[in-house]
């Protein structure tokens, strides 16, 4: 997966994490992949525009929310995904991104996709004038944390669209065994 995937989702957790806690997470990690990560950097020295081995950011992702209570987990991958789309969302992306409609977006989601994800197919389908369903299928960089903060970060940027009480909800996941992942995710017209 690419870099600009996690990297603000590490900035995040650094901020919020006790000190030492990325180092902990990378000192965690199996020799061979604790070279991928520097935790002497931001972010680990995540680069954006890098490409990185799936099972190094699931491992290290594993070993971020092991910290991290159960009943809190939900709310902070939420959080974290949130402030990652509105730090990578800035600027002329932050115009573009309000300039998108519902519609546009579902139309595009692949190609968004494949800019992080080497792999993965995705399709979001109306349900309502108000309501789609959005389908992550045979992905094999799924990841618990990473299936639902790419739910958040699809929630977030519907927000930013300009849609308003926007309400999203996790109906399957291939971590509970379902053959894909499934959410469903409505709003109001602004």
């Amino acid at each position: 997966m690419k870099g600009a995937a996690v990297r603000e989702f590490l900035r995040w957790y650094a901020e919020r994490a006790s000190p030492g806690a990325l180092r902990v997470a990378v000192a965690s990690l199996p020799e061979d992949l604790r070279r991928t990560f520097d935790p002497d950097v931001e972010a680990l020295g995540v680069l954006p525009s890098s490409w990185y081995e799936s099972r190094a950011v699931h491992l290290l992702m594993d070993a971020l929310f092991r910290a991290v209570p159960e009943d809190a987990r939900e709310a902070s991958i939420r959080e974290g995904a949130r402030h990652s789309i509105d730090q990578t969302t800035r600027g002329i992306y932050r115009f573009v991104v309000a300039r998108l409609t519902p519609e546009l977006y579902m139309r595009q989601v692949q190609r968004f996709w494949s800019l992080l994800h080497d792999n993965g197919e995705r399709e979001i389908v109306m349900t309502g004038r108000t309501s789609c369903r959005s389908y992550t299928r045979r992905w094999p960089g799924h990841h618990p944390v990473l299936c639902q903060a790419s739910t958040e970060t699809m929630a977030r940027l519907f927000e930013i669209m300009g849609c308003a009480s926007v309400r999203v909800s996790r109906v399957a996941c291939v971590s509970d065994g379902a053959p894909e992942c499934v959410a469903d995710l409505s709003w109001t017209k602004t």
